[in-house]
């Protein structure tokens, strides 16, 4: 089941309340993660990470479950742009709602 959060915020403290470590200094840290946008839809958001050598960032859609875990939609820094994720996860979120409307 997917959650229904209004912040990152609230995302995070779910992750840490169910054990998980996805936001901790270290973990992002490791891949040099940012966080990108708000949420989108209660629970997606998008991070950049860094290619190791300080150069390039790339994109990455992650999704929330309501317990806080955190994973990802489609590849792992699919995203030259923060403009291109952003445009990928409003038709996500498009997509979800027809598919919902039509239930």
């Amino acid at each position: 089941m997917l959650g229904t959060f209004h912040s990152i915020a609230e995302i995070r403290e779910a992750n840490q309340a169910h054990g998980y470590y996805w936001f901790t200094h270290s973990a992002m840290h490791s891949f040099g993660t940012k966080i990108e946008s708000s949420v989108y839809s209660g629970k997606y958001f998008i991070t950049s990470e860094d290619n190791y050598n300080g150069t390039k960032r790339l994109y990455t859609i992650r999704q929330a479950s309501s317990n806080g875990y955190v994973s990802t939609v489609e590849d792992f820094n699919k995203f030259h742009t923060l403009e291109d994720a952003r445009e990928q996860v409003r038709a996500i979120v498009k997509a979800e709602l027809q598919a919902s409307n039509k239930e």
